[in-house]
């Protein structure tokens, strides 16, 4: 695995580690508030299907990373 590739695995599993403190913020404080760079945003429990989403996307894509990386390392 490259740097460049361990990177972007590294990123993506980081985003899947917000989503899901997302996820358990709305769950226990029934709403979230992100702030970033000046700008507010309110999540609440009604959007728990949107974080979900999110999740299983990151889980995805870090699959397909990692599955990736994986095979490319094996042929070299």
């Amino acid at each position: 695995m490259t740097k460049a590739q361990a990177q972007e695995l590294a990123q993506a599993k980081e985003a899947l580690n917000q989503a899901i403190q997302t996820e358990r913020d709305i769950m226990t404080a029934q709403s979230y508030e992100h702030n970033d760079s000046g700008s507010s945003t309110k999540v609440t429990k009604a959007s728990l299907n949107q974080v979900a989403e999110r999740i299983r996307y990151w889980k995805r894509e870090i699959a397909r990373l990692e599955g990736r990386y994986a095979y490319r390392g094996r042929k070299s």
